[in-house]
Parts: C-alpha cells; structure tokens; sequence
C-alpha cells in the first residue's frame, strides 16, 4: 500500500486542540489498513477528520491510495 496525503493530516487539530502529527497519522492509517480497496481506505481515513467540522478545511486535503493486489 502506498499512501500519500497533504499536510493537512498532520496540522488536523482535535477537538480537544490537540495536534495531530506524525504519530497519530500513522495510527490511523494502520487502523484502516485492513480496507478491502484503496476507495474504502481513502473514505475511512479521511471519516475522523472530517466528521467534526463544523466549517470548511482551513487547508486542501488531499489523499491517495494505490493497493497493489
């Protein structure tokens, strides 16, 4: 699996203000990782960020998968 994101990924703040670097990047990724496609693994890692806005992205998000069967 290959997976590239934008660098909103790593500035996401938590609600609580909390940021969300590398580390926690790497934990979602790992807890999606067992998506059956690289559409499923793209809505399911971006489902927590996005869920709570309550505005727009004040950053582009940008995430690509490729799966290699």
């Amino acid at each position: 699996m290959l997976f590239l994101y934008s660098d909103v990924f790593i500035d996401f703040l938590h609600e609580h203000g909390q940021p969300f670097d590398k580390v926690g990047a790497l934990a979602l990724a790992q807890s999606c990782a067992d998506a059956s496609t690289a559409e499923a693994f793209v809505e399911r890692i971006c489902a927590p960020l996005l869920a709570p806005l309550s505005r727009a992205l004040g950053d582009d998000l940008t995430a690509v998968c490729v799966l290699r069967p």
